[in-house]
């Protein structure tokens, strides 16, 4: 698994990165995609292909006010962005509790998250704007939107509560309260190696695999079905050690092959049809001695020494096997 000790800021992840994954999270259910420095600095993509488009821009210094240069800077681009057909909302997002400029005693964005349409924005916010000519803009005010999303602190606690306030929501919503750690370190390393990638893109078939991986073969995996695992197949204490060394390597592999791990879902599914007058325990054994060579053959291993990688694989996979589809369900995300 990546490292879940290394500060997030450190590892490259910022505030482009975390707005995107919190829009993606609070839209999950409708949500095709989020594209972070992609047409715009964040592009949100809908299943029925309309678009969010985002302009980000932080400021270290969240109260101090003067963001009327960023502001406009903005409104260039999203006067741009209001052109696209697909447009279905330009949004100006960010970190400041001034973001449209100094105007004091406004505390319409003094919260760490708000949201406002333009009609919504106090007067004085309003005619910050309509100083501004920007023709695209001024003539889809109705889908015109100011978000606010705190990110300040000395530390990733602080500066990611709104993030990791998403991530609670998540895990309490699907029942994966003992892996809340372990998603927040995924996401934000499938944005960062997401931007490194030509299309920058995150389909929500990848947070679905991610999110499905992290949770079957975390280091949460209980300690008793790994000792089970060890009995059913007489495991080798030498062969429990190399399982234990391979297997960050080998979590890393099946992020990008998600399919495998279907593949093993289908063969199974065929494989309890077909032996169903045996018990659970034999079955899933039978399964596992059987499938594991067409495995290892699918991964390219040779040595002997993985077979037992193989089989373990397969009997995680199998043992988590309701997970994938609760998380399916919960994302809106159909998994075939």
């Amino acid at each position: 698994m990546s490292n879940t000790n290394a500060s997030a800021i450190q590892r490259g992840f910022h505030y482009q990165d975390m707005v995107g994954l919190i829009e993606f999270l609070d839209n999950i259910e409708n949500v095709k995609a989020v594209n972070v420095e992609g047409e715009d600095d964040i592009d949100l993509i809908f299943e029925n292909d309309r678009i969010y488009y985002y302009q980000a821009k932080e400021t270290i210094k969240p109260h101090d006010g003067k963001m009327s240069g960023e502001f406009k800077d903005a409104l260039k681009t999203l006067d741009n962005d209001a052109q696209d057909d697909n447009m279905e909302r330009i949004i100006y997002v960010s970190n400041s509790t001034q973001p449209l400029g100094d105007l004091k005693g406004s505390k319409q964005f003094i919260p760490s998250y708000a949201l406002y349409k333009y009609d919504e924005l106090e007067p004085n916010l309003q005619k910050k704007l309509d100083r501004h000519n920007f023709i695209n803009v001024t003539n889809n005010l109705d889908k015109l939107f100011f978000l606010k999303i705190s990110y300040e602190g000395s530390d990733d606690r602080t500066k990611l509560r709104e993030f990791n306030d998403r991530v609670d929501e998540f895990v309490e919503k699907t029942k994966l309260n003992g892996y809340k750690r372990e998603l927040a370190n995924e996401w934000q390393q499938m944005i960062i190696r997401s931007n490194e990638e030509k299309s920058r893109t995150v389909a929500k078939k990848d947070f679905y695999a991610h999110t499905v991986i992290t949770v079957i073969f975390s280091n949460k995996t209980k300690s008793s079905d790994f000792e089970d695992f060890l009995e059913c197949f007489d495991v080798d204490y030498e062969n429990e050690c190399y399982i234990k060394e391979q297997y960050n390597e080998l979590v890393d592999e099946l992020y990008t092959d998600f399919d495998l791990v279907n593949t093993i879902y289908q063969a199974h599914r065929k494989f309890q049809i077909k032996y169903s007058n045996l018990s659970r325990k034999k079955r899933l054994k039978k399964f596992i001695d059987e499938f594991y060579p067409t495995l290892k053959e699918i991964l390219n291993y040779s040595n002997s020494k993985d077979d037992d990688i193989a089989k373990f694989i397969i009997w995680v996979a199998i043992k988590s096997y309701n997970l994938k589809d609760d998380i399916g369900e919960a994302i809106g995300y159909a998994n075939n």
